[in-house]
């Protein structure tokens, strides 16, 4: 299925040019690579965030660049899926980018650093996310804060009880607790 694949990934259908490009990160060939490469160019941004996962998961130290520039992606959900893939490979410089994201003007960027600090375990973030829990002027923003500061408390203190509604992605989607050491 890899030819239709690469082929669908260039679909003028942004759903059907995502659901490819995810799909893409199963296939090891050239071929697929370079359709992920094109696909981080695509005007849509679910297309992007799609080709994103899909080469993170190759865990390619040669990729770091290409995810460092794309942490300042226009939408928030590739430039938080950039800063995923970034965090096993430069951690220093995706928990900056991280930072830059949970303090961007767009309450959507928040949301998604939200998103990925919960996901991924960001401790190094603590504080800027409680600070986001109570003084973000946007009430969506509050509410993913102190969902993600719940759940942070969780993993610091795994004998509690597992936080209401903490809809963090499953456990194995960035199964790695990230924190700098100090």
């Amino acid at each position: 299925f890899e030819q239709a694949l690469v082929r669908l990934a260039a679909s003028p259908d942004e759903h059907v040019a995502a659901a490819a490009v995810r799909a893409l990160g199963a296939c090891p060939s050239k071929e697929a690579r370079q359709a992920l490469e094109a696909s981080l160019h695509h005007a849509d941004a679910r297309v992007r965030a799609n080709a994103l996962e899909s080469l993170a998961g190759r865990k390619n130290v040669e990729d770091a660049e290409r995810f460092a520039a794309m942490t300042g992606d226009a939408a928030g959900r590739p430039r938080a899926n950039a800063i995923a893939a970034l965090l096993d490979l430069r951690t220093q410089d995706a928990i900056a980018a991280l930072r830059r994201m949970l303090a961007d003007p767009r309450p959507a960027h928040r949301v998604s650093a939200l998103w990925l600090v919960q996901a991924a375990g960001v401790m190094d973030t603590a504080r800027a996310v409680a600070e986001l829990a109570v003084a973000d002027p946007d009430r969506e923003v509050q509410r993913r804060a102190r969902q993600a500061v719940r759940h942070l408390i969780h993993l610091m203190n795994p004998a509690l009880p597992a936080p209401a509604g903490d809809t963090a992605p499953p456990a194995d989607a960035l199964p790695r607790v990230h924190e700098l050491a100090a």
